[in-house]
């Protein structure tokens, strides 16, 4: 075979393609790794230096002063609870106790020769001590049993007090009743009223007036009774009665008055015997209010007093009680002290 010129040159040419290809190979196989995937920890290590500290210091210190004898835990020992770490010198300790002990003794025998020779003076105090709880006991008993007695005097006293000023009271209001309920009367018996007024209001006005006189006279009969036996039941029910008298009487008043408004000024029914009617009704539901005012404030003042009286009789009793218990723990102590 012939070698040109040519020929070696495209020889050297593939040559070096060959081996640059096989450079490019080999630097490709040493840029890259593979792995097959999975899961798994990635692992990173830190060198540094500096100085380890406890993540918790505890100072510790024995409960009293002294030399320390022997320490038995050293730095980096590891330590459980109930190992010793130290302990101090105790001779000391020992000998402080031992005077202890004997200022103990001499104490004690001093003791003994004082009780020896001073029972009888205590004995003398204790039967003081007894005698004066006693003396004490009886007189804040007999003072607090006083103070009981006094609220309870004092509670009837102002009962009876309320109950005397209710009779007053039931005495003076049944008379102004009775005049309101004769003023209705007066008006509605008027000849001419009755002739020209209409007959439905004049007939319910008679009717109310007749209510109103019957609740009176229940009233006017409780009120006697009460008058006579000044029971505080029966003063009582009196003014309960009276109340609903004046409540009727009131209801007897407004029909009257509204017959009078409703009326026809006549000849024989004057201008001025109208207004006089009218004036007259007018007075009379005036004091039958009045009267009911005085009559409710009774009924209260009454069922405010036995409140007080309820109070104040039980706050007595109360500390009455609590004396002659307290006194009595008093005296059982001294009398336990005595034997």
């Amino acid at each position: 075979m012939k070698f040109t010129k040519k020929n070696i040159i495209i020889g050297v040419i593939i040559v070096i393609i060959i081996i640059g290809i096989f450079v490019a190979t080999r630097k490709s196989a040493n840029l890259y790794q593979t792995a097959t995937a999975e899961r798994t920890k990635i692992v990173e290590n830190i060198t540094a230096t500096g100085n380890v500290q406890a993540a918790q210091n505890l100072g510790l210190a024995f409960k009293i002063t002294g030399r320390v004898a022997n320490i038995s835990a050293v730095v980096g020992k590891e330590v459980k609870t109930g190992d010793e770490l130290a302990k101090l010198e105790t001779s000391e300790f020992f000998i402080r106790l031992s005077e202890a002990q004997a200022n103990i003794q001499i104490a004690q025998a001093k003791l003994a020769q004082l009780k020896a020779g001073a029972i009888f003076e205590e004995i003398n105090v204790t039967k003081t001590t007894l005698n004066n709880a006693i003396n004490n006991s009886e007189k804040e008993i007999t003072t607090t049993e006083q103070n009981l007695a006094d609220v309870i005097t004092k509670a009837s006293e102002d009962i009876q007090s309320a109950y005397k000023d209710a009779i007053n009271d039931l005495a003076t209001n049944q008379t102004i009743i009775q005049n309101s309920i004769n003023s209705a009367k007066t008006v509605l018996d008027d000849v001419n009223v009755n002739s020209y007024l209409d007959t439905g209001a004049l007939n319910t006005a008679k009717d109310n007036r007749s209510n109103a006189n019957s609740s009176y006279l229940v009233a006017k009969s409780y009120i006697n009774i009460a008058l006579m036996t000044q029971s505080n039941a029966d003063i009582y029910n009196a003014l309960d009665k009276l109340l609903t008298a004046i409540n009727d009487a009131n209801i007897a008043l407004s029909a009257t008055n509204e017959v009078l408004y409703n009326s026809t000024v006549t000849f024989a029914l004057t201008l001025t015997t109208l207004d006089a009617y009218k004036t007259s009704i007018a007075i009379a539901h005036s004091n039958a209010n009045t009267s009911k005012t005085n009559i409710t404030n009774t009924r209260q003042s009454i069922a405010s007093q036995k409140t007080t009286n309820s109070k104040n009789i039980n706050t007595a009793q109360n500390n009455y009680e609590t004396t002659k218990t307290y006194w009595a723990s008093q005296v059982a102590t001294a009398q336990k002290i005595l034997n």
